[in-house]
Order: structure tokens, then C-alpha cells, then sequence
């Protein structure tokens, strides 16, 4: 089949992305050696994406803003992107339209595209909370929380099928007014033979944590919970993997000092895949106190790895990882820093929670998630049944 795949919402680059884009690119790479594929997006998006199979067929959208920019700066950008896929497309003929992300210009050429004999089919991966709860920049948090909402207001109007990574997110879907029938809950998953070649590194520590550094995902949380962990156990050292924005990584920096933890963590910004994965095995001990997450890409990773992994209690991970990590009271940070402390002083306990949750995420193969997805995307799968 004929297929565009949108893919205007990606704004870093192939250094920077989160798990929705790695999504994206092992589903796209594994149909697009059955069916002709384009996929549109920025030229850090073709890089992110060609980069794992140079064989993916990309068009380039204009763009005036591939960083973290000011904000008008983002907002137009995204808007180019949007009417570009619109005017290249609306002369073709495609049989499939596919969003990679819930962002207004990964929804609004596909919505404006959309006939009658063309298949939509649209990702939503979680529920951005309101900004009156939300962790962050106010502005930032509005804008998301409102750009999200006129997504939907589309999606909900002219969308095939919409894909879910947990039953919750379906659940809230369908409060929120979408149709279930049309909802059909997925997966992730991750390269697990490409895990397992690799060794540890020789410097490690003894906790970490792997994940884009911003609010959402608890990375100020990890500040109290480390200096309770230091109080019991001195020479602790916690590492943080992951790109943060010059602003985020100020307050982080500004946090360490006011914990008294310059000697006791580590801020490491990006690193390539590879040694990120001999970092985590190296460690002892996985911390992600996310707030939000659509499954968890990162916390399966670490799983892979051995580690033992400690999170916030968000239903999603019961419907992901069942039983298999240690999933605390959200927010109640003495809970959280014992679970690490009974962790890092029980190395038999240590070991077999490791071990138990790499037995448990071999299940999860992109293999296996990418022919589950085709069935939905050509239409060949019922989209009342769920999960690969």
C-alpha cells in the first residue's frame, strides 16, 4: 500500500528524541519493507530516521526552528510544517495516512487530507494533564494542554483508528467522547539481541536514571529523594542520562547544590545508545520518577539491563510491567528514597528483582508489535482486539 507518515512534530534531533520517536521509526523501518512509504518531517527528523535504514524514502519539510527555540519561534515552525504537507499532498493519491504523534502538525494534514477511500490512522500516547496540576512553565503547559485538546477535537471527527499503548489511556479516551470501537490498544517494546551484546562499563553507580530531563518526568524529584537516600547511605552516587535544556539543567544544578549533592550526582546530558546501555548495566539500581508516561520505554530498557527499577505508582505500568518493578505512592518521596535504600542494601533482593524483570520484558519484541500494527494500519485486524 501507499502510505505517508507524518512525522512534522519531531523537533530535536537524532542526539535528542523521545520514546514516541524511537516508536515511530522501528514500526516505519519494518512496513516500509512491505508497503511505499513516505515520510514527511523536519531535516533532523531524516536524520533521526535514515540513520537505522537509509532505505526510508523522506521528504523534507521547511523549518526555522529544529532546537529548543523561543516559543512563537516553535509555534510557527509547526504551523510551515503543517501547511507544507497539506499543498505537497493534496494533488496525490496515498491509501494510508499515518500520524506519529498527537501534535497539531502531525494531525492537521492527514485531517485536512482525509477522503472517503483513505485510511487515517492516529497515535495518542497519553492524556497531557491541566496545567493547574502540571509540573513546569505555566505558558508551556497551557499551550499543551490546549493544543492537545484541538487535536483531538479532529482526531475524533475524522480518524480510522486510533492507537493506545494501555487500557487507562483507552479508558480516558472514551470519557473524553472517542469512539471505542475505534480505539485498539498496542505496545512498545525494545532490541532486546542488541541489549544483551553489550558489556558493562567499568565505572558504575548506584543509582541512575535514563529519560528526557524536563518536569514531566520527575527529574526534580530526584533531588529529595537522593538526599534521603545519602542520609542513610553516604557515598551513594546517582547519574542522570539524558538531554536537558539549558534552562532545566540551571534549576537541576541549582538543586544539587541546595541538597548538598555536588559529590553525589551526576548530571551526564546525552550519550550514545550503546554506552548508555553499559552505564545502566553497570548500576545498581533504576530510578524514573516520571508523573506522566503512555508505557515506558525507558523503565523496560533498564529491565533488559538486570536493574531493578523504582517509579511512581501510574496505572499504566500494572498494565505494562505487571508485578515486575517497585511502584511506590506518587509524590511521597520517603516511600520512594526506602525503596532504593532497601534496594541498595539487599543485594540478594537486588539481584532477583533484576532478574525477574529481564525474564519478563523479553515478551516485548518491535517484531512483534510492527506485524500487530500493519493488521490495524491496512484495516486486516479487528480493532476491538488489542496488544501483540
Amino acid at each position: 500500500m501507499k502510505i505517508v507518515a507524518f512525522f512534522n512534530s519531531f523537533i530535536l534531533s537524532k542526539s535528542h528524541f523521545g520514546g514516541a520517536d524511537t516508536r515511530f521509526r522501528e514500526i516505519v523501518r519494518r512496513l516500509q519493507k512491505r508497503h511505499s512509504i513516505t515520510c514527511v518531517g523536519p531535516a533532523s527528523g531524516k536524520e533521526f530516521l535514515v540513520q537505522s535504514d537509509p532505505d526510508i524514502r523522506y521528504i523534507t519539510t521547511p523549518s526555522i526552528s529544529d532546537q529548543y527555540s523561543h516559543l512563537a519561534a516553535v509555534v510557527i515552525d509547526r504551523i510551515l510544517r503543517s501547511a507544507f504537507g497539506i499543498l505537497y499532498f493534496r494533488s496525490s493519491s496515498y491509501d494510508i495516512f499515518i500520524s506519529c504523534s498527537d501534535s497539531f502538525p502531525d494531525v492537521i494534514p492527514p485531517f485536512w487530507l482525509k477522503r472517503h477511500s483513505v485510511r487515517w490512522v492516529q497515535p495518542i500516547f497519553h492524556i497531557t494533564p491541566s496545567w493547574r496540576v502540571r509540573q513546569g512553565i505555566l505558558i508551556w503547559n497551557i499551550l499543551k494542554y490546549l493544543a492537545q485538546r484541538f487535536s483531538f477535537a479532529l482526531i475524533k471527527k475524522r480518524a480510522d483508528v486510533i492507537i493506545v499503548l494501555n487500557q487507562s489511556t483507552k479508558q480516558d479516551l472514551v470519557k473524553l467522547g472517542f469512539t471505542r470501537g475505534r480505539i485498539v490498544v498496542s505496545s512498545c517494546a525494545i532490541n532486546i539481541p542488541y541489549i544483551k551484546k553489550i558489556s558493562a562499563a567499568t565505572n558504575g553507580f548506584d543509582g541512575i536514571f535514563m529519560g528526557r530531563v524536563n518536569y514531566s518526568k520527575g527529574v526534580l524529584d530526584l533531588m529529595p529523594i537522593w538526599r534521603e537516600v545519602c542520609d542513610i547511605i553516604p557515598q551513594a552516587r546517582l547519574r542522570l542520562i539524558g538531554f536537558a535544556p539549558l534552562n532545566i539543567k540551571k534549576v537541576l544544578m541549582a538543586e544539587i547544590e541546595r541538597y548538598d549533592l555536588l559529590e553525589n550526582i551526576q548530571l551526564m546530558g546525552f550519550v550514545d545508545y550503546e554506552l548508555m546501555i553499559a552505564m545502566m548495566k553497570a548500576s545498581r539500581v533504576f530510578l524514573f520518577p516520571s508523573h506522566e508516561e503512555g508505557w515506558g520505554i525507558s523503565i523496560a530498557e533498564a529491565m533488559a539491563c538486570g536493574l531493578p527499577v523504582v517509579s511512581w505508582d501510574l496505572p499504566v505500568y500494572r498494565h505494562v510491567f505487571e508485578d515486575c518493578t517497585s511502584q511506590v505512592t506518587e509524590n511521597n518521596i520517603e516511600e520512594f528514597a526506602n525503596q532504593v535504600i532497601l534496594l541498595l542494601q539487599d543485594e540478594t533482593k537486588r539481584q532477583t528483582i533484576g532478574a525477574r524483570g529481564a525474564k519478563f520484558v523479553e515478551k516485548y519484541s518491535w517484531d512483534k508489535v510492527a506485524r500487530f500494527e500493519e493488521e490495524i494500519i491496512t484495516g486486516r485486524r479487528n480493532t476491538f482486539r488489542s496488544r501483540p
